[in-house]
């Protein structure tokens, strides 16, 4: 007996539908518990900031900076974060920066190297100025280190551009200690009256006199403490390290001299959305009372002068000269450490 065919059940029997919906819920919910469980474990990482700054700040940045801002984050947050830093002259920093290192923060030893990152495209203005005292972090008077009893007779920074006076120097193109103390020597001879041809000339004697360059201020003061040079033009606060750990040195104080100003600056080109908070985070910290005071009692001014009272270290600087006395950081940096510098290099003119 013949009998007709079944028609196909294109759906499945109900049964079969449910294992399958019910397969299906489950995967979901699996990768639900994994995607938590794993955002769980990363958000349980620690954030990483890097940062780049000038050499002159390694010692304090390293031994209590960043220790106090990772408490202090911890502290507010709850969150863990690390450190990838790097430390050389301000200008060396500076041209990582332009040739697009990832610095997430710049701590630079002046404006005037803040402005290169500017014309280089590395920020889009002067965006350090929009914070409070225009970014400046830390201050530090330029002084010149002699040996013991000051056997030369120095007394002011034109003094040093006198015959048969060795100096051990930063180099302004890679060091912002090299620019300041080049803006020192600047003060000291337009400011006494000799205008701006008297300052090259002054530039031309410091050239002859230098035995020993060096590419950045703490190497200048190593090269010193060994031995290297009748003296040396450099930070206050490199001074203090260097009579700190040997007797070795004096310092003199000249009047005027120039007030070197550090700066921080957050490089949003290499900050992503979820580092901002970090980044700008880390620099509220650095104008903070805490890290204030701490750059106070290593020897670095604080910003906030209020800070600077408890270190008796510091002396009182008299005809304090800064940027804005020298026509402003764009005029200073293309003015006297371009044009002035360079025309040095060539024999006056007859």
């Amino acid at each position: 007996m013949m009998t007709a065919d079944r028609p196909e059940r294109r759906g499945g029997s109900p049964r079969r539908l449910w294992r399958t919906a019910l397969a299906a819920a489950l995967l979901v919910v699996l990768a639900g518990v994994v995607w938590f469980g794993s955002h769980a474990v990363r958000s349980d990482l620690p954030r990483t900031l890097t940062i780049y700054c000038f050499s002159g700040l390694r010692p304090v940045m390293e031994r209590e900076i960043l220790p106090a801002f990772r408490e202090d984050w911890a502290e507010r947050t709850g969150g863990r974060v690390e450190f990838i830093t790097a430390y050389a002259g301000s200008g060396t920093i500076t041209d990582r920066i332009v040739k697009r290192f990832p610095a997430e923060v710049a701590i630079l030893a002046s404006e005037m190297d803040a402005y290169r990152l500017v014309e280089n495209g590395a920020v889009p203005g002067p965006v350090w100025r929009r914070e409070p005292r225009h970014g400046v972090i830390g201050r530090s008077p330029m002084v010149i280190l002699t040996r013991p009893g000051n056997p030369k007779g120095i007394e002011g920074f034109g003094d040093l551009g006198r015959p048969g006076i060795a100096l051990v120097q930063p180099d302004p193109l890679t060091s912002g200690a090299g620019e300041w103390a080049l803006l020192a020597l600047w003060a000291a001879a337009v400011g006494g009256g000799g205008g701006e041809e008297a300052a090259v000339d002054l530039f031309r004697a410091v050239r002859r006199n230098t035995a020993v360059p060096a590419p950045n201020a703490p190497e200048a003061r190593a090269l010193f403490a060994a031995g290297e040079g009748d003296a040396l033009i450099t930070y206050e606060s490199e001074a203090l390290l260097a009579a700190r750990d040997s007797a070795a040195v004096e310092i003199i104080r000249p009047a005027p001299t120039v007030v070197a100003e550090a700066v921080a600056i957050a490089l949003d080109k290499n900050v992503s959305p979820p580092q901002r908070d970090l980044a700008r985070g880390f620099l509220s910290f650095l104008r903070g009372a805490r890290a204030q005071s701490i750059f106070a009692a290593a020897g670095f001014r604080a910003a906030d002068e209020e800070r600077n009272a408890g270190n008796p270290a510091f002396a009182a600087v008299e005809g304090a000269v800064g940027l804005d006395d020298l026509g402003g950081p764009e005029s200073a940096r293309k003015r006297i450490l371009g044009e002035a510098w360079e025309k040095s290099a060539s024999p006056p003119e007859r």
